[in-house]
């Protein structure tokens, strides 16, 4: 499966046009609709960086999450992933979201 996100130029201040990437899986958010996320919403999931999802998120454009705590920058707002699909090689998002 593939996500069209706005693609930068090479300082990251502006974008230049939009790239095709690869969508590693799926996540709803359950919990309260905020600038980020909405309620019951699902979401793709386009790379993992350490404990960290980049998620495309209500922007249309790909943030670092974490999975246990995707609204922890965003204040007063309670929430949670639910793992939809993993499409990687080794379940990877599977194995994370079990423990």
């Amino acid at each position: 499966m593939k996500a069209i996100i706005p693609k930068y130029n090479s300082s990251g201040s502006k974008i230049v046009g939009t790239q095709e990437v690869e969508v590693l899986g799926t996540v709803r958010f359950q919990g309260d609709d905020n600038y980020a996320f909405k309620n019951d919403k699902i979401y793709k999931i386009i790379g993992i960086q350490g404990y960290l999802l980049r998620i495309i998120d209500e922007s249309e454009e790909d943030y670092l999450y974490a999975f246990e705590c995707p609204t922890l920058n965003i204040e007063s707002v309670k929430g949670k992933f639910e793992l939809i699909e993993d499409y990687t090689k080794d379940k990877i998002l599977t194995k994370r979201y079990k423990k």
